[in-house]
């Protein structure tokens, strides 16, 4: 069942006539970003891999398992000569293989760095899914806003119905006109059954982000114009935090690690592996004998083995270094986009709020006012009021935009905005 709509027409229009907003921390968000982080699936799957790369390090540098082997030798084909021929025996061998000094523990450094850069895709999952909160019930403030707003338009076009009546009943106006503002009230039936649909949705949503079952009452704790405005990063300085902070950009500088440290091991793999054998062999009534044996791999093929692998390993840590290069190039170009785009809707919504709401208003008033009068034609009331109805729906656009611009932001470099409701939930 939705929660009801609280978002009353007063409080939507006072903050827009003030120009200012008072000081409010929105609780429900951080409750909901805090329930994500706590059950979300896709989360937990990216924790999990991270405990699947960690339990790599300690297999990368183990030694190889010991081998034991059991074995018999007989002097020749006719009979059983164990005990009675110098030449047959048994046989109980135990053989180590010891890989070059230093393998072991380019091995775990490999899957160190494999541990890292799983940990910086779980800081972009991280960072996505509180995005993607963010902006839900962002979007789901805006919605209930516009459903407030068209309880208000209700009202104003009661008022205009009412003076067009008056008019008609005093016969300096027409019947049209009356039919005219009770079709333009009907219209806005069509506008809320959208709306509900859409607010339906989005909380359908935000419940399955925040592991809420489905249906769950949600409840916001604020109007969309009562929350303060986020405050837009320099950009210059968003520039060099997102590449700095980027999980992508730190995931790849992992995977270039990894990829050098392999250039290592390529090479290490030129020089040979060791392997370290003991037998004692018993031949019954005759004394014992006993072997031990030292053996190593000879790199004979190393043109197109080893040497091979080396030059792909460092082709392969050139192409992750040029990758990095242009991520940081993309992330530095689309972030000073972004903090342009952001100035510029915060812009737009101070526009709205330091007298473009208000002129919209007087507008239509003045126009209501004429035409009760006589003065004015009804399309002149009907388009003051369409003016009004689309400059308050604009701008509630507006503010919701620009809540988004710091939500990308965030996305990109954490901790770039500065969002009094903007609680991340210990992201990066």
């Amino acid at each position: 069942m939705r929660a009801p709509l609280r978002l009353a027409p007063a409080l939507l229009i006072s903050g827009a006539l003030q120009g200012q907003a008072p000081d409010l921390t929105d609780s429900q968000l951080a409750t909901l970003i805090r329930d994500a982080l706590a059950t979300n699936p896709q989360l937990k799957a990216s924790q999990a891999s991270i405990e699947v790369e960690r339990a790599k390090v300690s297999q990368a540098g183990a030694l190889p398992d010991p081998m034991a082997s059991l074995g018999y030798q007989n002097d020749g084909f006719r009979k059983f000569t164990y005990g009675e021929s110098g030449f047959a025996f048994a046989q109980v061998g135990l053989s180590q293989a010891f890989p070059y000094p230093g393998k072991r523990k380019l091995r775990e450094q490999i899957a160190q760095a494999g541990v890292a850069a799983a940990d910086a895709a779980l800081d972009r999952v991280r960072l996505d899914l509180i995005a993607d909160v963010k902006r839900s019930y962002y979007d789901l403030l805006r919605v209930q806003g516009q459903r407030t707003l068209l309880d208000a338009q209700a009202k104003l076009w009661d008022q205009v119905a009412e003076a067009t009546q008056a008019r008609v009943e005093a016969g300096t106006g027409t019947t049209a006109d009356l039919l005219r503002a009770q079709l333009e009230k009907t219209r806005l039936k069509q506008r809320e059954a959208d709306l509900e649909g859409r607010a339906v949705a989005l909380e359908a949503e935000l419940n399955r982000l925040a592991g809420h079952g489905p249906g769950s009452s949600l409840e916001t704790a604020a109007a969309l114009d009562a929350l303060p405005l986020p405050q837009p990063p320099d950009a210059a300085q968003a520039v060099t935090d997102a590449i700095a902070n980027s999980p992508e950009l730190s995931e790849a500088r992992h995977h270039l690690v990894h990829y050098r440290q392999q250039v290592d091991l390529a090479k290490l793999d030129l020089r040979p592996d060791f392997t370290v054998g003991a037998a004692l062999m018993p031949q019954g009534s005759l004394p014992g004998m006993w072997s031990v044996s030292v053996g190593f791999n000879v790199p004979l093929w190393s043109g197109r083995k080893q040497k091979q692998a080396v030059a792909g390993a460092r082709a392969q840590a050139q192409a992750e270094d040029y990758r990095i290069t242009d991520l940081e190039q993309r992330l530095a170009s689309l972030t000073r986009a972004r903090a342009a785009r952001f100035a510029a809707d915060l812009q737009v919504a101070r526009l709205y709020q330091k007298g473009l709401l208000a002129q919209s208003d007087a507008a239509y008033q003045a126009a209501l006012t004429q035409f009760s009068t006589g003065t004015e034609p009804f399309r002149q009331v009907l388009e003051a009021l369409s003016n009004r109805i689309k400059d308050r729906s604009d701008y509630l656009d507006a503010l919701a935009q620009a809540h988004f611009d710091a939500i990308e932001l965030e996305r990109a470099s954490p901790g770039a905005t500065t969002d009094t409701n903007a609680m991340d939930g210990g992201a990066p």
